[in-house]
């Protein structure tokens, strides 16, 4: 008999505005939590939440086993 393997990688990963900065105003935060989720959607992943204030934000994802966490990170900062 074979013996299959589920993998559930779920992080929580929080981030700072340069400087922590209060960048992320009212007026343009629920646009950049919308993009951050769909950039974690588009490396085949699962935004289970992105929130946050001014100067940070709060990611609950769930990534696929064959993609590093760093690698990930590096891809949704650098976009």
């Amino acid at each position: 008999p074979r013996m299959s393997t589920y993998t559930h990688l779920a992080y929580h990963c929080i981030f700072a505005t340069k400087g922590r900065r209060p960048f992320l105003t009212t007026e343009i935060r629920h646009r950049v939590h919308e993009y951050l989720g769909g950039t974690v959607r588009g490396l085949n992943g699962i935004a289970l939440g992105v929130n946050g204030v001014e100067d940070h934000v709060h990611m609950l994802f769930v990534a696929r086993p064959d993609k590093s966490v760093s690698d990930l990170m590096r891809v949704v900062k650098s976009q």
